[in-house]
């Protein structure tokens, strides 16, 4: 008499026999390889999560593609969730080769296809292998492309599974397809009543088999359904909800559900539905915290008070790292620092105490402060009226100043030698060579062998064509695509300053965009400028370049 059991068995036979021919025959494609002109570098594809495949680029190279010795199985006819992480300003693109002929642009092939344009996104979504897919295995394809490249046929810069793209990287993984099946995925996955220990899970029932029960996990974000659960359970249908509890503060898990059909059947993982546990009561920072009566041998320190505190902690160091230990413990709102070293930088660290015991504490909060030298330098050094053969350079006395000495040469390192002896706040350099970056060095001196440290600013004079060199100090200022279509992105290299901005001008100088830099990556909309040449003009307290931008 044939079984259940036996019937089952012979069906798995027959499955593990069609995967090995499957296999077979995916391994003697030859597989076309996309290309990226521009590089992936951190435009690669970072994380991909589909059912049991939980898989990072890690140190992988660039280079580095073929994963199909990883993959995941399939229901043929069952939509799946799927998770994929970006670089910078990177689409998403899943294919799977369901004909094996080594092409992913045949018709159905193409799963999902979105860009959101932000940096290092991840795209949560659902894949359907067709029902129709005879159980076996294929090839699945996931490419991250910059900005909205493999999004549309009309792209110029790339497009489909083998496309010539500017930025970005793909992987492929196998996948096992089997057929489907009578036992269906829960619905409708939701998550209620979160604290910062414990929430309600629920699920709706599917509408087709017979659940006999399902089961529920909860794990970490992203570390997909076969991890080990931090929480789990299991109920008896009709019931599709249940309370997780024992969770940690602040931390964010993902839930699956699965059903059971009978002892040896349940339906794929559902999931994943990600939920964050609310705070602990907060222990606030104080806020306002300020320097002031900086001397070369002391420092006033003051902060608001936190409402319910029963104290603060303090250290101050010369470590801009939070303190590994507790601090000083006051009930003040101020702490006056005496015997300092002059012309040193320390760190002030606050912490509150919201418990007698400082049990409970609030993060680290800190502020630097750097005492006066004894002999103080000039401050507010800036050039201008620059020309391509001179510039005014002018700066601000400190107190009790009487003189200075100044050099102005091609080196960026502060002179070994003394300079030229001034009693002006300013000077004028003629003379010089057009599109050549100099440095002007000054310092105050207080007696004859009392004197500051030397300040130094970059000049760059103009070139003939009015337009100032590019490099000069290890700083480069640069931007690309250039030529630009629609978006250009401006990119320095070096010790940016501060207050930087960037001026957008035509060839007759009227400004057309100006933007201020907090890093040293920026981006800018030209989409609306007519095509032509314009100029990018960066400037902060220390570098003035310019550079050309062709649309």
């Amino acid at each position: 008499m044939i079984t259940t059991t036996t019937l089952r068995s012979f069906r798995l036979f027959l499955l593990t026999i069609i995967a090995s021919l499957s296999i077979s025959a995916a391994q003697a494609t030859v597989y076309c390889n996309p290309t990226f002109s521009l590089g992936c570098s951190s435009w690669k594809v970072q994380n991909v999560i589909l059912n049991t495949l939980n898989w990072s680029v890690g140190t992988a190279s660039c280079s580095t593609y073929d994963y199909t010795s990883t993959g995941t199985t399939l229901t043929a006819g069952v939509s799946t969730p799927m998770s994929v992480t970006t670089g910078n300003w990177c689409g998403c693109t899943v294919w799977i080769d369901f004909n094996n002929n080594g092409s992913f642009d045949d018709l159905g092939e193409n799963l999902y296809y979105n860009y959101n344009g932000a940096q290092t996104y991840g795209y949560n979504f659902n894949i359907t292998v067709p029902a129709s897919t005879p159980s076996g295995t294929y090839r699945m394809r996931v490419l991250g492309g910059w900005g909205s490249d493999g999004y549309s046929t009309t792209n110029t810069n790339g497009y489909g599974g083998c496309g010539a793209y500017q930025y970005g990287s793909y992987d492929d993984f196998t996948i096992t397809v089997v057929g489907n099946t009578t036992c269906f995925q829960p619905t409708g996955l939701a998550i209620t009543n979160i604290t910062s220990g414990a929430a309600t899970v629920s699920w709706t029932a599917p509408t087709s088999g017979t659940p006999i029960g399902y089961t529920w996990i909860l794990v970490p974000t992203g570390a997909g359904a076969t991890a080990t659960p931090v929480a789990s359970g299991t109920t008896t249908a009709p019931t599709t909800s249940a309370i997780a509890s024992g969770l940690s503060a602040s931390t964010t898990y993902d839930l699956y559900v699965h059903t059971t059909c009978s002892a040896t059947d349940s339906s794929a993982w559902a999931g994943p539905v990600p939920f964050t546990t609310t705070a602990l009561p907060a222990c606030d920072t104080a806020t306002g915290l300020s320097v002031t009566g900086i001397t070369a041998a002391a420092a006033y320190f003051t902060w608001n008070a936190v409402s319910g505190a029963s104290g603060y902690e303090y250290v101050l160091d010369q470590n801009a790292a939070n303190p590994a230990s507790s601090g000083t413990p006051t009930s003040n709102t101020f702490y006056y620092a005496t015997s300092l070293l002059p012309g040193t930088t320390y760190y002030f660290h606050l912490r509150t105490d919201c418990s007698a015991a400082a049990t409970t504490t609030s993060g680290w909060i800190t502020i630097p402060v750097t005492t006066h030298d004894t002999c103080l330098p000039p401050t507010n050094v800036t050039a201008s009226s620059i020309t391509s053969t001179g510039a005014v350079i002018n700066w601000t006395a400190p107190s009790g100043a009487t003189g200075y000495q100044y050099v102005l040469d091609q080196i960026a390192t502060a002179p070994t030698g003394s300079g030229t002896a001034t009693t002006l706040t300013s000077y004028t350099a003629s003379g010089l060579t057009s599109a050549t970056t100099y440095y002007f060095h000054v310092r105050n001196v207080c007696s004859g062998t009392n004197m500051s440290v030397w300040v130094t600013i970059p000049i760059t004079t103009l070139g003939t064509s009015g337009v100032n060199a590019v490099n000069g100090s290890g700083f480069v200022i640069s931007a690309y695509p250039n030529p630009a279509q629609d978006v250009v992105t401006i990119t320095t290299s070096g010790t940016q300053s501060v207050n930087a901005t960037v001026l957008l001008t035509d060839l007759s100088g009227k400004t057309i965009q100006h933007i201020q830099l907090y890093n040293n990556r920026s981006a800018i909309d030209i989409s609306s400028l007519a095509p032509g040449m314009y100029f990018i003009r960066y400037t902060d307290e220390i570098h003035q370049q310019t550079i050309k931008l062709v649309k």
